[in-house]
C-alpha cells in the first residue's frame, strides 16, 4: 500500500492506466478465494488497491477535491442503495459478488477516476484506453485464428476448438472476457477513443488500429454490438450537414451488400446464425416470464442478479432463458421499479453532465478537449443501445470500464476548465444547467 501511494502520488496517468490494463487483459476466471462473499479478483486487484490508496492521497497531497457533482454523487448512492434492497430480496452469494464487482466497486470507480482525472490529465489516461482496445482486438484476431485462447483456455465455459465443431464453425473470441457480447461490447465502447486518434495523428500506425479494432469486432459477430456502434455513429454525425442524406444513402448500402452476401453465401456458419429466428423467439419467451416476474414483485423485483434462478423455479426449465439479453429488462425485474428508475436516472445524468461539458468546452474553442468528452458520451450511447440486445449491466469488466470512462469524460471537462480563466464561477451551475 505504501509503495502504491507513492507510485499514484508521483504518477497518477500511470496507475489509472495500469488499472486500465488489469481490467482488460487479466482473464475474468483469475482470482482468489478469500473465504468470504467477495473474490478478489486478478483484473480488478490494481483497482482496488487505487481505491483503498484514494483517500491518502487527498490527505498528504496537494490534490484538490473537485466539487459540483454532488447530485451526482446523491444519484450514484440511491442506485447502490435500492439496488442493494433488491438484492437482499433473494440474497445469493454470486448475486452478492456480481453486485460488489459491478456496481459496487463500479460506483467508486467512476468518483475515483473523476477526482483523479481532473487533478492530471485525463488526455493521457485516455492513451491507455485506446491501446488496450487495440490489443484487445488484436488477440480477438489472433484468437479466431487459432480458435483457442492461451490465457483462459481451461475456463469450462470457453468456446474450445471442440466447441466450434459442434457448432459448425459459428465461433466468437472470448479473450480475457466472460462472453463474446462482453468482448465486442468493450470494443465497441472503446471504437470513439481508437477512431478520435486517427485524424489527429494522420499517421499509417493509427490507421492500422483502426483496422484492427474494426476488423476484430466484425468477426466478433455480436449483432447488439453492431446497433450500438449503428446508433452511436448516427449521433456522432447528427449535427453535421446533410447527415441523413449519407446515412440514408449508408443504410441503404449495408442493405444491399447484406441482402447480396446471404444470397451466395447463405450456407455459411457466419449467415446462418444471424439469420437464426430461434435467438429471437427465446429472448421474447425470456421477456415475457420477466414481465410476469415483475407484476409478482412490481417495487424492489426479484432480487439483484436473480433472473436466471427464478427463470427456472418459474418455469421449470432448466435449459433455456440463461438471460433476458436485455439489461432494461433484466434491470426492470430483478431490481422492481426503484431499481431500474434509479439506473435509467444515471444513465440520463450521466449523458446530461457530459453534453453539457462538451458544449461549454467547445464554446470556449477547446475542440480536443471537447472531442475527448465526446468520445465518452458516444461510448455511453453505444453501452445503452448494446444492453438493448445483451445483459450488459451483469458484465464485471464491461460495467466497471463504463463506469471508469464516464469518470475519465467527466473529468476532462472538470480538469480543463478549472485550469482555464474562463471556468464557470459555480461548479453546481454545470449541473443545474445539465438537469434542465
Amino acid at each position: 500500500m505504501v509503495i502504491f501511494v507513492a507510485f499514484a502520488m508521483k504518477f497518477p496517468v500511470y496507475a489509472m492506466g495500469a488499472g486500465i490494463c488489469s481490467l482488460g487483459l487479466f482473464p475474468f476466471t483469475w482470482g482468489l478465494q478469500t473465504g468470504m462473499s467477495y473474490t478478489l479478483f486478478a483484473d480488478e486487484s490494481v483497482l482496488i488497491l487505487y481505491l483503498l490508496a484514494f483517500p491518502f492521497l487527498y490527505l498528504v497531497t496537494n490534490r484538490v477535491w473537485q466539487p459540483g457533482f454532488m447530485n451526482l454523487y446523491i444519484a450514484l448512492g440511491v442506485l447502490v442503495c435500492t439496488l442493494g434492497v433488491s438484492l437482499a430480496a433473494a440474497p445469493d452469494i454470486f448475486a452478492v459478488r456480481t453486485f460488489l464487482s459491478t456496481f459496487g466497486i463500479g460506483v467508486l470507480l467512476l468518483v475515483l477516476f473523476l477526482q483523479e482525472g481532473s487533478n492530471s490529465n485525463p488526455e493521457e489516461t485516455g492513451e491507455f484506453v485506446v491501446w488496450i482496445i487495440v490489443l484487445v482486438a488484436a488477440l480477438s484476431l489472433i484468437e479466431r485464428v487459432v480458435q483457442r485462447n492461451p490465457f483462459v483456455e481451461h475456463t469450462p465455459l470457453y468456446m474450445s476448438a471442440e466447441f466450434v465443431r459442434i457448432n459448425h464453425g459459428a465461433y466468437r473470441p472470448y479473450v480475457s472476457f466472460f462472453h463474446p457480447s462482453e468482448t465486442g461490447a468493450v470494443m465497441a465502447v472503446g471504437n470513439p477513443f481508437v477512431l478520435r486518434a486517427w485524424p489527429r495523428r494522420r499517421s499509417l500506425l493509427s490507421l492500422l488500429c483502426v483496422g484492427i479494432v474494426a476488423a476484430a469486432i466484425l468477426v466478433n459477430a455480436t449483432r447488439g454490438v453492431w446497433v450500438g456502434l449503428f446508433v452511436a455513429a448516427l449521433v456522432a454525425v447528427s449535427g453535421v450537414r446533410n447527415a441523413r442524406k449519407w446515412l440514408s444513402m449508408l443504410l441503404a448500402l449495408a442493405i444491399a451488400a447484406g441482402t447480396s452476401g446471404y444470397l451466395m453465401l447463405r450456407n455459411a456458419p457466419f449467415f446462418q446464425r444471424l439469420s437464426d429466428p430461434t435467438d429471437l423467439y427465446e429472448r421474447l419467451h425470456t421477456w415475457v416470464v420477466a414481465a410476469q416476474l415483475l407484476l409478482a414483485h412490481p417495487l424492489f423485483g426479484i432480487g439483484s442478479f436473480n433472473l436466471v434462478k427464478a427463470y427456472v423455479e418459474f418455469t421449470g426449465d432448466s435449459k433455456g432463458g440463461f438471460t433476458a439479453d436485455n439489461m432494461f429488462v433484466s434491470t426492470l425485474a430483478e431490481t422492481g421499479l426503484l431499481g431500474f428508475v434509479s439506473f435509467v436516472t444515471i444513465l440520463a445524468l450521466s449523458l446530461a453532465l457530459l453534453r453539457r461539458y462538451r458544449k461549454d468546452l467547445a464554446a470556449y474553442g477547446l475542440s480536443v478537449e471537447s472531442s475527448f468528452v465526446r468520445c465518452t458520451e458516444l461510448a455511453l450511447i453505444c453501452y445503452i443501445f448494446t444492453g438493448c440486445f445483451a445483459d450488459t449491466q451483469s458484465f464485471r469488466k464491461l460495467a466497471k470500464f463504463i463506469f471508469i470512462l464516464i469518470g475519465l469524460g467527466l473529468a476532462q471537462g472538470a480538469y480543463v476548465l478549472r485550469s482555464t480563466e474562463t471556468r464557470p464561477k459555480a461548479w453546481s451551475g454545470i449541473c443545474k444547467r445539465a438537469l434542465t
